[in-house]
């Protein structure tokens, strides 16, 4: 397994303007809670592919960039993941190697935004930090607290 690249993808910090952090549940799992991300596919670059990811997951990309981070962020799939899929992506990668995007959603399209399922989210909320962290999987807790922190660190306290 150590000798199998990361998969190249990107994470998205999605924050309201009260800095509430959008958090979205996956439709095969049950009360698995994440952030929208996915992978980086062939010639696209990351703010391309954070933007196709945001309209795919979530529904809506019209958002203001706050941040990228500069460092890639790694996580390696869970044995127990591994063993229970059958994508080419999970055989083929030992995990992700994430670049993370701090966004906010712009008002007026929160306005008139109504969340429908998409083929990985069947639900979302938005929540603060604390909660955030109460909601996530076991295995994304420590890449997302890791982004979390370096972006307050790059940006004050911008979550609520």
């Amino acid at each position: 397994m150590t000798d199998k690249p990361y998969r190249k993808n990107v994470a998205v910090i999605v924050l309201n303007s009260k800095g509430e952090i959008l958090c979205c549940e996956r439709c095969d799992i049950p009360n698995a809670w994440q952030l929208p991300q996915g992978g980086i596919e062939k010639g696209e670059s990351e703010l391309e592919a954070m933007h196709r990811e945001l309209m795919e997951e979530v529904g809506f990309n019209d958002v203001e960039l706050v941040d990228q981070l500069p460092e890639k962020i790694l996580y390696d799939w869970p044995l127990k993941i591994r063993k229970n899929k059958s994508d080419d992506y999970i055989n083929s990668y030992r995990g992700q190697e994430q670049t993370f995007f701090l966004v906010r959603a712009k008002e007026e399209i929160l306005k008139n935004f109504v969340f429908s399922p998409t083929e990985e989210f069947c639900n979302f909320r938005w929540v603060n930090r604390e909660e955030f962290f109460n909601l996530i999987v076991g295995f994304k807790v420590e890449p997302y607290k890791k982004a979390i922190q370096l972006f307050e660190k790059r940006n004050a306290r911008i979550f609520a």
